[in-house]
């Protein structure tokens, strides 16, 4: 009977790192990576850490977490997006050449 009980103690002896992630560290690392992120930080914490695989593991899938380079081009991404999105919904998007505006169909048939 003890050999039943025993996966869900250890399950229950987990840590859980929290689902929510801080809005603008979803924004620089992306929203994936920043979950990863913290489950790997949460990890680093444990009394597991000292393992050899959970230490390798932790080493390895650190290479998703984005770089610097990275986070800054996410941020610029995301506040090029969001400024063009506000500029649209405020009505001052400028007119680009080529672009057709969202209430003309592009093509008659």
């Amino acid at each position: 009977m003890r050999s039943l009980v025993a996966p869900v103690r250890s399950w229950l002896a987990l840590p859980k790192p929290g689902l929510l992630v801080n809005p603008w560290r979803a924004i620089r690392l992306g929203g994936q990576e920043a979950k990863i992120a913290t489950f790997l930080n949460t990890m680093r914490q444990t009394q597991w850490a000292s393992n050899q695989g959970v230490a390798t593991f932790i080493r390895t899938t650190q290479g998703v977490v984005p770089r610097v380079g990275e986070q800054i081009l996410n941020v610029g991404v995301f506040g090029f997006t969001f400024g063009s999105d506000l500029a649209d919904g405020v009505g001052v998007r400028p007119d680009i050449p080529g672009l057709v505006p969202n209430n003309e169909p592009t093509w008659t048939g």
